[in-house]
This record gives C-alpha cells, sequence and structure tokens, in this order.
C-alpha cells in the first residue's frame, strides 16, 4: 500500500524551476534513497511532503491519517536556551515519559533523557532527532541529510538504526543522503535527480569560447586553463548567493559515480554514442587538421570546423563524465589512457581503441578496488589508470630499445 504519492510535480522559486515532471509513489515498508547534485531539490521534495511548500503543479497525495515523522538535514538551537532531552520530545504536545524513553531507546540513545541538549555530541542530537521523528510510531519517516557532520563510522551506525526502525514498525522511509556506499546496502531503491541538461549548455557555450578566442591569438593551454577554472570558481561563488544550497566540493570536483543512476547511464550511453558518431565520420579530416592545417586546406578541409567538432565532442565528454569523475579528474581520464596505449600502438585508430579499453579496465578495477578498501571511487579509478600508465612506461622503457636495435 502506497502512503505517499507525487504525479508530475514540480515547484517553482523566484520563477526558477527547482522540480519539475516528479512522479513518485513511496510503498509501506519500504526505503528509498533519494541522490543528486546540490541544488537539484531533494530537500525541497521533503518539505513538500511535510507540507512546509506547495507545489506549483502537479499532485502530491499523503494517504489518509498518515503520521509523518521529520529528520532536519539541520537544526540550529540558541545555545542559551535550557532544555533537555525529554522537554524537546514533547514538544509541540506533551507526550508520557515510557513513549520517550522507548523512542530513545529505538533511536539507540537510551538514559540521556534528562541532559541538556547542548551538552550533546552532534551524533547524539541526530539520534534525539531521529527518537522525536519516532515517538508518535510514523507511517512514513523522511530524512534529510540527518547524518550529516558525522563521521563514517557514527553514519554506517546511523543507518544500520534505520533499518531496524524499518523492521520494527514496518513503516516507509524515504532518506536523501550523499553517502551511496553507505546506504546503498539497505535501500530498496534509489532516484536520482540529474541536472545534465544545464551542464550540457554551460559546456556547449565553454566550447564556442574556447573556439573563438583560439582564433584571435590566444593559445589552447592559456584558454583552457583560464576558463576552467575561473568558471569552476564563478559557479562556486553564484551557487553561495543561493539560499537553502550547501555546497558539497567533493562531489562536484572528484565525482560520484556511486549515486548514478538508470537515467544516467542512458544519458552517458546516448552521449557515447553521440560522440562515437561525430568522431567517426570525420576521423581522417580530424587527424589530418591534427597533423598540420596546411595539408588540411590542400586537402580541401576546413580546420576551423574540425576544431569545432572536436571541441563539442570534448563538450558532450564533459558534460556526461562530470558526475562520474568530477571535474578535476576529467582531463586525467581524457589523456592518461591515450598516453598509457602509446607504446603498444603503430596507427592512430590502434591507440584510440586501447586508449578506450585501458579506460573501461582502469573504471572496473577502480570500482572494485574501491568497494574493498572504502575509498573515494572517482580518484581510485584514476589512481588505477596512474599505475597502468607507468607499466607501460617500465614496458617502453625496456622493450622499445630492443626493438630499436633489433
Amino acid at each position: 500500500m502506497s502512503v505517499a504519492t507525487l504525479g508530475t510535480a514540480a515547484f517553482a522559486l523566484n520563477g526558477n524551476m527547482v522540480l519539475q515532471d516528479i512522479n513518485l509513489r513511496i510503498e509501506r515498508g519500504e526505503i528509498v534513497t533519494i541522490v543528486g547534485p546540490n541544488g537539484s531539490g531533494k530537500s525541497t521534495l521533503l518539505r513538500i511532503l511535510i507540507g512546509a511548500l506547495a507545489p506549483t503543479s502537479g499532485r502530491v497525495e499523503v494517504a489518509s491519517r498518515q503520521i509523518i515523522g521529520y529528520v532536519p538535514q539541520r537544526l540550529n538551537i540558541d545555545v542559551t536556551l535550557p532544555m533537555t532531552v525529554y522537554r524537546f520530545l514533547s514538544l509541540p504536545r506533551r507526550q508520557r515519559r515510557d513513549d520517550m524513553e522507548a523512542a530513545l531507546q529505538q533511536a539507540g540513545l537510551s538514559g540521556l533523557g534528562r541532559q541538556p541538549l547542548m551538552t550533546l555530541s552532534g551524533g547524539q542530537f541526530q539520534r534525539v532527532l531521529l527518537a522525536r521523528a519516532l515517538i508518535e510510531k510514523p507511517d512514513l519517516l523522511l530524512l534529510d541529510e540527518a547524518t550529516q557532520g558525522l563521521d563514517y563510522s557514527g553514519s554506517a551506525d546511523f543507518y544500520r538504526q534505520i533499518e531496524q526502525v524499518r523492521q520494527t514498525l514496518g513503516c516507509a522511509i524515504l532518506m536523501v543522503s550523499h553517502e551511496l556506499h553507505t546506504v546503498m546496502r539497505t535501500s530498496d531503491r534509489v532516484i536520482s535527480l540529474p541536472i545534465f541538461a544545464g551542464v550540457l549548455v554551460v559546456s556547449l557555450l565553454m566550447a564556442l569560447a574556447v573556439t573563438t578566442l583560439s582564433e584571435r591569438g590566444y593559445t589552447m593551454d592559456t584558454l583552457l586553463g583560464v576558463l576552467s577554472h575561473s568558471s569552476l570558481a564563478f559557479g562556486l561563488v553564484a551557487v553561495s548567493f543561493l539560499s537553502g544550497i550547501r555546497i558539497d566540493l567533493m562531489a562536484y570536483l572528484f565525482g560520484d559515480i556511486l549515486s548514478v543512476g538508470t537515467l544516467d547511464l542512458g544519458i552517458i550511453w546516448g552521449g557515447a554514442a553521440l560522440v562515437l558518431i561525430l568522431v567517426s565520420w570525420r576521423w581522417s579530416a580530424l587527424l589530418t587538421s591534427t597533423l598540420s592545417t596546411d595539408l588540411a586546406c590542400a586537402s580541401g578541409i576546413s580546420p576551423k570546423r574540425e576544431k569545432m567538432i572536436l571541441t563539442l565532442s570534448l563538450a558532450v565528454v564533459v558534460a556526461v563524465a562530470i558526475k562520474v569523475v568530477g571535474v578535476l579528474l576529467i582531463a586525467a581520464m581524457l589523456i592518461i589512457p591515450a598516453a598509457t596505449a602509446r607504446p603498444f600502438s603503430r596507427t592512430p585508430e590502434t591507440m584510440a581503441i586501447i586508449a578506450a579499453v585501458i579506460g573501461g579496465v582502469a573504471s572496473l578495477a577502480g570500482l572494485q578496488a574501491s568497494y574493498v578498501m572504502d575509498t573515494p571511487t572517482g580518484p581510485t579509478i584514476v589512481c588505477i589508470v596512474a599505475v597502468l600508465f607507468g607499466v607501460s612506461s617500465v614496458f617502453r622503457h625496456i622493450f622499445q630499445p630492443q626493438r630499436a636495435h633489433a
């Protein structure tokens, strides 16, 4: 039985669309996790469900007489306000002492009812918030990044407690989280809220800017350095002016491959297919223009057009890869596999194929290593491809001189 349903729900703030065409059905007894970049509307979706915000369009239906428990992303309490845990749990309605103690025990914090709130640690306070959400035995429990500020061990313990809550109460649980390596073990479904369209538009605009400015005497290295770093800085500064948005630099800079969902996979494969078609169509012309612009002109090829095609292809690659490896690691995955393939290649075509294979092997090995060692996935993938480059360099140093003498 569903406890909440959203049908083509949308929400706009100051004329900006925050959520659009959200369709979601939450069933009793299941754990659903919402992931996505900061600013994609995850917290807004939870605030719509608790009634703090009204959808701009669409429908939001919560089953009648359903009790909703809510754990906010953060709660700032005046340190000068004297309040014990018991008093906090009895807001806004008085609760029986036995019920409050049972909720604290269920949240893993029994025996601290008389403790002042201001003396609690961050992890203890999050469990108090969970106890408050559980005290009336909710049918739907909403958790908005409830482990923010906790270390890995604390987060893992918190989510284990959530699994026990589901088993005890049989309630539906909707979570917002960035910690996919932890919540994937307990979630029945993971929903991703992408912002691919905006990333693609910005990437294409940057590609056009690079191509235009390179024709005015600026070197490509200078343009890429100036535009990439300045656009990243301007973007982070712009986001800081938006209220209610928390910037997660790790996710933006180093990627969050574990949050990639079915829609993201479709976008990645679609982008890859588009790039393959473009490169295959213009391969000989691109290669000729890369070797010599004069030779290209003499052969009836426009170097300017080929440069534009290559730049647009790179923009698509960046747009589809940014969620996997992040802004800073994209260049590494573009350069290192090709450099690794060089000693084993006799033609540009062979080099391109080997580089693609190396990138795929590094991705699979990096995922496995990240899972086993519990390390950041994006950087781990780049570490694997860097190790492969080292092996390739050793191979080149040992065997190629022998071939030259032979």
